[in-house]
């Protein structure tokens, strides 16, 4: 329930309703959205990614493009949540807030991809985020190309039932992939699967090698499996078991599999790339004019992300990262233990920053919004 004041907030009734007697309850007071005046008596706090555009080259345009978003939301909160006040928040700059720092380099390793932000004083640098499109999404595409490549039945958890019946695919082919997509989140966080703490003499991409030396891989005589929903066992100590093991290093692989050179070119904007993820920190330090500054991001970059969660990622990519900046730079990985808190870093964040004493002021009222208008959003928001 919400409350005003510190007491209890009371709905005001239509005219000529009924009151009720103490202790009763009215069916028409509890049912949200009843009234026309209702209003969140509370501030909302919105977040929004805080990506570059990619829908031109001109940076003006884009600017433009943020400001018209910022507007859209601002006006959607006051006119249809009938919020008291609000503010809006990127997620690279609440992250660093959940962490306890206002300047850091925040890396979010996601569901859609890797993005890369500097964080300096609490505000962003658009013109130094870099981020690409391997994320935890593509990996699980990988994974069940290679299946498929290898004739692995691959059969989601609905289809399948107590008495090996399979039952037919619904209507909408969304829920069919988002059924595979947990599919292969379950392998991909399996105790099978890991990164490797640095690069081996042999190391080699994921699901390139070719078939004849597939062929002549050995295979154990006590082979690790892994078990679908379905009952198929899934041999992990053939070469594409081993790849299958493998998968997160695609994303501190050069190479791609499964597409040809020219699907890996992105020429959309300055900041989106195909780069893996310690390249894209490197072009994103590199961008960073201040030399100074790029010392103290460098050692202040925060992982978050749920897709960062996998196993030897913190040291792999301070690994990774030390190999390709100047030594006179220290890199220092600043991640959680916890992975609701990598998760979840953006409401941790917003959870601090409200909970600020100076940030109170910062708050766009209602007063404000109807005395000013739209403009005063693009000027205070970040």
């Amino acid at each position: 329930k919400h409350t005003k004041g510190g007491g209890a907030f009371e709905r005001k009734r239509k005219q000529g309703e009924p009151t009720t007697a103490a202790g009763s309850s009215s069916s028409s007071t509890t049912i949200r959205g009843s009234l026309p005046d209702e209003r969140c008596v509370h501030p909302i706090l919105a977040v929004h990614p805080g990506c570059t555009h990619i829908m031109d080259h001109q940076e003006e345009n884009n600017k433009a493009v943020h400001r018209k978003e910022l507007e859209k939301y601002t006006e959607m909160m006051f006119e249809s949540l009938q919020a008291d006040s609000c503010f809006i928040a990127p997620t690279p700059m609440l992250a660093a807030f959940s962490h306890g720092r206002q300047t850091c380099l925040v890396v979010d390793v996601g569901a859609s991809g890797c993005r890369v932000t500097p964080v300096v004083d609490g505000l962003l640098l658009k013109q130094a985020q870099r981020r690409n499109g391997r994320g935890g999404d593509w990996l699980g595409n990988v994974t069940w190309k290679a299946m498929l490549e290898e004739e692995i039945s691959v059969v989601p958890r609905f289809r399948w039932r107590a008495g090996d019946e399979s039952v037919s695919s619904p209507s909408s082919p969304v829920f069919s992939q988002w059924a595979m997509r947990d599919l292969m989140f379950e392998f991909r966080t399996s105790e099978h699967v890991s990164l490797q703490t640095w690069r081996y003499g042999n190391y080699t991409t994921p699901f390139t090698i070719l078939k004849e030396e597939e062929e002549a891989a050995d295979v154990s005589d006590n082979p690790v499996s892994y078990e679908l929903p379905d009952g198929t066992m899934v041999n992990l100590e053939t070469t594409i078991g081993h790849d299958l093991k493998r998968v997160p290093e695609l994303l501190f692989s050069d190479d791609v599999p499964f597409v040809t050179p020219n699907q890996t070119k992105l020429d959309q904007h300055a900041t989106v790339s195909n780069l893996p993820l310690h390249q894209l920190i490197h072009d994103s330090l590199s961008a960073v004019g201040d030399a100074d500054l790029r010392k103290e991001l460098c050692g202040n970059i925060v992982l978050v992300g749920g897709s960062s969660i996998l196993p030897n990622m913190e040291q792999r990519l301070s690994y990774e990262v030390s190999g390709l900046i100047s030594s006179n730079y220290k890199c220092k990985i600043v991640a959680s233990k916890f992975s609701v808190e990598r998760s979840h870093a953006a409401w941790i964040g917003a959870s601090v920053l409200t909970s600020l004493g100076s940030f109170q002021q910062l708050w766009l009222s209602r007063k404000e919004y109807e005395e000013f208008g739209l403009s005063l959003a693009t000027q205070r928001f970040p």
